[in-house]
């Protein structure tokens, strides 16, 4: 009937293997045909009574053994014997290994393949071994469909238990719980809300009386021993899950198998519409999601779709405003943990994702994916309607709201609408004096606040933020402490040294998806999208002028003032604009930077260069209206226009005498002068 393998008893009807003589014995009865005990109720027959009055039990729901302790109920005493082990913290059962003790022996026992991997339960299907025979019994209902668990109100039914009891909670979470108008699972002990059902059963655990774990460093209580175990990991730092290629340590073993996954680079799953391969089922599982366009998890509020529930619940916290991450050293506060965890390296300056090609660190992951595309120049993401190829999906979305001519932004005071939401942004500016960023508008604040503790030794200026100071210090020492290692320029600020080695590498990361035009940086590219928007927000009240930066207006509003801060020190001729200063202290110096490559004349601004290589290039590229005659200069054409139209602006004050240029009025005015 059995034989003996690999020092256990295994028995010839099914293989099943026993450690113990014993348990063979009480096994081999199921397989015989004669079943004797036969249960009244549901018609389960049994091989010996006694476990047919155990069985009994689940029908009349009787627990006759109770707790001396806290009175809790069992339908079998070695239960209740089991469960007095929590109160008198017995573990009498140790392991020969790493001396771990067990409060059961059975625990004990499968405590121990943990340390001898060995699996003796083989699946006769597919061959997968397993360390229980509980474990190779929940896997054989996949092969058979066998849904044995099933659901007393909706008929549903389970493979496991587990799955039943959570399923239960749908029907029964009514009880302890109603629903708000979000949507959401709001408990009626302390109004906190939740998602799932599950979240909620395991919330009410928490505010339960019984709490038997209690934590000896900060005495806080929980229900399981293993939640327990799991919390004293953050009082000892300890992570005993070590990744044997790098090194690296974690609390929970999930978790390592998770990070393996980035050493081996293997992909096993893969995405049968677009053969897209991912190392995690789940993730395949949400990726299938933008193929099917299906978006389950709906905000009651403003009906926005998310194809993940983890997206709606951040969303929620839009409508809610709630920030419930803090950052320690500023304060600051954040919906999402991940951003939290970003904004700490603001402050650590650290960088742990560094490319391979250019050594170049990165705060974020997701930053140096993007900037690795900039170095192999991929573009996987392709437009269907002119096969234009972008380096991220996301530029592919906005490029092809121009096909559809899509404009999803509209203002809700004027109704005008627009195809990206920073022009929409930037219009809300032409009915309202506003900011684009929450951060612009505190720091604009602290300008009008009275207290401004930061102060200057050398000036007195006062300045709201310490940065401010020490960057403002810099004027007064000339320090330039950040060096270019190519040419040897030197830079007061690490942001104007990062922005100038883009000129040796001429990287142009940014791209425009209008015209196609590169930038080096996203604020430039922004500007050179208004040219294509031809949107102008901002308005001057004096002659209600309009511009398309905030800039350009606040450089226009000194010709209303008069105000002209910036002072020459060789000649006191005074500036409306600090580069205007720059340029004219070029004449004092004689220097003049900027030299052609063709002629080797020389200019003192890049601008002039710019102009006088067109006279190379033979390029006219203004053309007139009226009779198509073409120039070099925009400011040609213009005063060519004056011929077509007759018109005089410029006034002689003395003799009332006009002319359609100022230079003209200007030698004009010499007669005037000689007289």
């Amino acid at each position: 009937m059995t034989s003996t393998v690999l020092g256990s008893e295994q028995t010839d009807m099914c293989n099943q293997r026993f450690l113990e003589g014993g348990n063979v014995k009480r096994h081999m009865p199921k397989h015989s045909i004669e079943k004797l005990q036969r249960c009244d109720v549901c018609e389960k027959t049994f091989t010996q009574s006694w476990i047919l009055k155990r069985h009994m039990l689940t029908h009349a729901n009787a627990k006759p053994h109770r707790c001396d302790t806290c009175d809790k109920r069992f339908a079998q005493s070695g239960d209740l014997t089991r469960h007095m082990l929590t109160h008198t913290k017995e573990k009498p059962y140790e392991c020969d290994f790493c001396n771990k003790r067990f409060a059961h022996c059975g625990t004990m026992k499968r405590h121990i393949l943990t340390h001898t991997k060995e699996k003796r339960h083989r699946c006769d299907v597919c061959e997968k071994k397993f360390a229980r025979g509980e474990d190779l019994k929940k896997h054989l209902l996949i092969h058979t469909n066998e849904k044995p668990y099933g659901c007393d109100f909706c008929d549903k039914r389970f493979t496991q238990c587990g799955t039943l009891k959570r399923h239960m909670l749908t029907h029964t979470k009514h009880m302890l719980t109603h629903t708000t108008d979000l949507g959401v699972d709001q408990t009626d002990i302390c109004d906190q809300r939740f998602l799932e059902g599950g979240n909620v059963k395991r919330h009410l655990l928490k505010n339960s009386i019984e709490k038997l774990q209690r934590c000896d460093v900060c005495e806080k209580t929980f229900t399981q021993s293993s939640t327990l175990k799991r919390h004293m990991l953050t009082h000892t730092k300890e992570k005993p899950h070590q990744c044997n290629v790098c090194g690296k340590t974690f609390i929970r073993l999930g978790i390592l198998k998770q990070h393996m996954v980035t050493h081996t680079n293997e992909k096993p799953h893969r995405c049968d519409v677009c053969e897209k391969r991912f190392a995690r089922k789940d993730v395949l599982k949400k990726h299938m999601l933008v193929h099917i366009d299906e978006k389950p998890f709906r905000c009651d509020l403003c009906d926005t779709g998310f194809t993940q529930s983890g997206n709606l619940k951040r969303h929620l916290l839009t409508h809610t405003n709630e920030k419930p991450y803090r950052c320690v050293v500023c304060e600051k506060r954040f919906r999402i943990n991940s951003n939290l965890k970003t904004h700490m390296l603001t402050h650590t300056k650290e960088k742990p994702f560094r490319c391979d090609v250019c050594e170049k660190g990165f705060a974020r992951s997701g930053d140096l994916k993007k900037h690795m595309l900039i170095q192999t120049n991929e573009r996987r993401y392709q437009c269907d309607t002119c096969g234009k190829k972008f380096t991220q999906h996301g530029n592919l979305k906005t490029h092809m709201l121009i096909h559809t001519k899509k404009k999803p932004h509209r203002c809700d005071v004027c109704y005008k609408t627009f195809t990206h939401s920073g022009n929409l942004k930037r219009h809300m500016l032409t009915h309202q004096k506003m900011f684009l960023e929450g951060g612009n508008a505190k720091r604009h604040m602290l300008k009008h606040s009275i207290e401004k503790l930061q102060r200057c030794d050398v000036c007195e200026k006062t300045f709201t933020q310490s940065w401010i100071l020490k960057r403002h210090m810099l004027t007064h020492t000339k320090a330039k402490p950040h060096q270019c290692d190519t040419c040897d320029k030197r830079f007061a600020q690490s942001g104007d040294l990062t922005r100038h080695m883009l000129t040796h590498t001429k990287e142009k990361p940014y791209e425009c998806d209008f015209c196609n035009k590169r930038f080096a940086h996203c604020g430039t590219m922004k500007r050179h999208l208004l040219t294509h928007t031809e949107e102008k927000p901002y308005r001057c009240d004096v002659c209600e002028k309009r511009f398309a930066h905030g800039r350009d207006l606040e450089r226009h509003m000194l010709n209303h003032t008069n105000i002209k801060p910036h002072r020459c020190f060789v000649c006191d001729k005074r500036f409306a604009r600090s580069g205007v200063l720059k340029t004219h202290m070029l004449i004092h110096t004689e220097e003049k930077p900027h030299r052609c490559n063709t002629c080797d004349k020389r200019f003192t601004q890049s601008g002039n260069l710019k102009t006088h290589m067109l006279i190379h290039a033979k390029k006219k590229s203004h053309r007139c209206d009226v009779c198509e005659k073409t120039f070099c200069y925009a400011g040609n054409l213009k005063r060519h226009m004056f011929t077509h139209t007759k018109k005089n602006f410029h006034r002689c004050d003395v003799c009332e005498k006009q002319f359609n240029v100022t230079s003209n009025l200007t030698i004009h005015l010499l007669t005037h002068n000689k007289k």
